[in-house]
């Protein structure tokens, strides 16, 4: 029956009624604006709204500027495309963007300090490993070095680093809530940024609870199993943070750039 009714779905077409007579809705997104070299940059765009969009002129700093797109100007749904401008850009200045549609619908961005793009390569590899050490290896180390401090401390004392620790650990969820469903805005529509905020949230959350249901076993080794793996999904989230910043360019002074 589900499979007759998606069938009859897909050949009557039903919602066909509601995109007749109704002008077009058009939704661009910036992916990222790369500086390959002087006089040369490159905006990634994606049509994330449910109608074709083309894209017929491009300012540049409130000027009218020749640029190439590939593979052509109409982006269907879900397409991307690489705009190709050749623009005297200036280091360190900020630079607005602006695309304009076929129908007159404009779209804007910004590029807060225009520095020339960096190339994967051998020492990117290397800084961000190294990147990774200082984040994910180096703190845990430090933290373990305080262990021998902490057996001999009072329990009231013990109990007042815990209430501290869990006070801190609160603000950072409240705080990574709101930076997500922030962030989650300038998702393309069609990707449901919000809801994936709160999946991902509860997958995360479940997770826990199954492997620590799951575990049973509250032996020192049972423990420490689980504080290491919070202790790597928490690395895990922390890294991926870490690279979409870099990769947006908002850990950096280069905040669209990378």
């Amino acid at each position: 029956m589900l499979a007759v009714l998606i069938l009859a779905f897909i050949t009557l077409n039903p919602l066909s009624f509601f995109s007749g007579a109704f002008p077009p809705l058009e939704e661009l997104s910036f992916q990222q604006v790369r500086f390959v070299e002087p006089g040369q940059m490159e905006v990634d765009v994606m049509n994330g709204g449910p109608d074709p969009v083309t894209v017929a002129q491009v300012m540049v700093d409130d000027a009218y500027w020749q640029f190439e797109m590939e593979p052509e100007q109409t982006l269907n749904r879900l397409d991307q495309t690489t705009i190709r401008l050749y623009y005297p850009w200036v280091q360190d200045e900020p630079l607005p963007i602006t695309l304009i549609t076929a129908t007159g619908v404009t779209f804007e961005t910004e590029v807060e300090a225009a520095v020339l793009t960096p190339q994967a390569d051998g020492r990117t590899l290397i800084a961000y490993g190294l990147l990774g050490i200082y984040v994910g290896v180096i703190p845990v180390v430090l933290g373990m070095l305080w262990f021998p401090f902490l057996r001999q401390i009072d329990r009231k004392w013990m109990n007042t680093i815990l209430a501290l620790t869990i006070g801190l650990l609160v603000f950072l969820f409240v705080d990574t809530i709101l930076e997500a469903l922030e962030l989650a805005e300038a998702v393309p529509g069609v990707f449901q940024g919000v809801p994936v905020v709160f999946f991902g949230m509860l997958l995360s959350l479940g997770t826990l609870l199954a492997v620590s249901q799951r575990q049973g076993d509250r032996s020192p080794l049972g423990i420490a199993t689980l504080i290491a793996l919070g202790i790597g999904l928490h690395n895990l989230g922390e890294g991926l943070a870490i690279g979409a910043a870099f990769a947006t360019g908002a850990a950096g002074r280069q905040p669209v750039s990378w």
